[in-house]
């Protein structure tokens, strides 16, 4: 048995290994121990690395491709190695010690010699593997060197083990403080998408009241102002105001340049969202593919956020499907007007006609003339019979228009 001094000497130096975190610098410190001992040197060591024994490049020049060939026969075991005029070569298998566990390793340790070579075990490490120690001796070692031998490696198992250890607490910390950070951007991005959805209700409910209300274009240009904060404008086409909501409405309204109004309306149509010209945002109302006009956010200091932008668009949506529908009607009634003036001329039943004219807004009791309108330039197109209508209008005559054999024709209630 070694002298009890020899022995407690070597476990104060062996304290040293204990103070180092990095798995590396353990094994170094290990091997600087092996001479101290006895007659015997540190030939290599090896570190686990996943599945297989790595080892360390600057281990000296005798650790060799054939050494690693021998360890890995041993697959992790105890048990002795050949080294040419050397007649004791010994792997000591650096496991960790009764009640430490057997930890998975997937990754290398910190300042692991990850570029050595690997002996790999085929079937995998054994339980609680951490490395191996490889020493050599020119003469067998005695029974006292291999006891100081034995705790020399079971120190170095124990170092190694609590260094594992550090770093998979490390690892684990680092992994639970990436799971709270994504937990909290997770908890962040539900709260934004809570708080977008409410706004997103708030906009529909707006939309929703000014169309029951029967509001039309002046309702949406106010449920707009009311949820962004922001003056609303809807024009139409030509650029003229159709409803303002806000302050600072500008009298008179700017009439825009038609060639250039017609390039904005058609650049902001080709777009998926709303576009900034100059002061505004503006979106267009084209209900399939035919621009009808523009709903605008005026906002020359730049405040309005993703959800203004969000509210101008679904605004612009709710706005092109009041004016397709206002044009419809105005197409309709149109159609229904110039049907009642060619049965009129042709002769109609008398009940069908009068609940037809007032259906238009047309009272057609009481005496009625025809006026026929030509035009010596041409024959009349539907921009005559407006002016026509527009001029009859300002002679005060309530009429019904449209044309006939290439005339404006008008039935027009009293006496023109």
């Amino acid at each position: 048995m070694a002298p009890s001094g020899v022995a407690d000497e070597l476990m104060l130096r062996c304290l040293t290994m204990f103070d180092s975190r990095d798995e590396t610098e353990i094994l170094r410190r290990a091997m600087a121990q092996v001479s101290t001992v006895g007659p015997g040197r540190a030939e290599a060591g090896y570190l686990l690395l996943g599945d297989g024994l790595v080892r360390c490049p600057d281990d000296g020049f005798r650790a060799t491709a054939a050494l690693d060939a021998q360890v890995r026969e041993l697959a992790g075991r105890d048990g002795p190695v050949r080294f040419p005029r050397r007649a004791w070569g010994w792997a000591f298998a650096l496991r960790e010690p009764d009640g430490l566990g057997a930890p998975d390793v997937r990754r290398a340790p910190d300042g692991a010699c990850v570029d050595g070579p690997r002996v790999s075990h085929g079937s995998g490490p054994p339980d609680g593997l951490r490395g191996a120690l490889v020493v050599s001796s020119r003469d067998r070692p005695g029974e006292d060197e291999r006891f100081l031998l034995s705790l020399l490696v079971h120190q170095t198992s124990a170092a190694l083990s609590i260094a594992a250890a550090h770093r998979r607490e490390r690892a684990q910390a680092a992994e639970l403080r990436r799971a709270r950070g994504e937990r909290e951007a997770i908890r962040r991005r539900l709260d934004r998408s809570l708080s977008d959805l409410g706004h997103l209700h708030e906009v529909h409910d707006a939309l929703a009241r000014a169309a029951a209300r029967g509001d039309r274009e002046a309702g949406i240009a106010r449920a707009l102002h009311r949820v962004t904060g922001l003056a609303a404008a809807v024009e139409d086409r030509f650029g003229n105001l159709r409803a303002w909501a806000g302050p600072g409405r500008p009298d008179p309204y700017p009439k825009p340049d038609p060639a250039q109004r017609e390039e904005l309306l058609r650049d902001a149509a080709r777009r998926s969202r709303p576009a900034r010209v100059r002061d505004r945002l503006v979106a267009v109302a084209a209900p399939r593919g035919e621009l009808l006009g523009a709903l605008c956010l005026v906002d020359p200091e730049g405040r309005a956020d993703e959800r203004a932008v969000r509210a101008l668009d679904h605004a612009a949506s709710a706005l092109a499907l009041e004016l397709a529908h206002l044009r419809e009607l105005a197409e309709l009634e149109l159609r229904l007007r110039r049907e009642l003036v060619d049965d009129l001329l042709t002769g109609a039943d008398d009940t069908s006609a009068y609940a037809r004219a007032e259906a238009v807004g047309h009272d057609l009791h009481g005496p009625h003339h025809v006026v026929a309108v030509r035009w010596a330039d041409g024959p009349a197109d539907d921009g005559f019979l407006r002016a026509v209508g527009r001029a009859a209008a300002g002679l005060g005559l309530r009429v019904l228009p449209t044309r006939r054999s290439g005339a404006a024709v008008l039935v027009a209630r009293g006496r023109p």
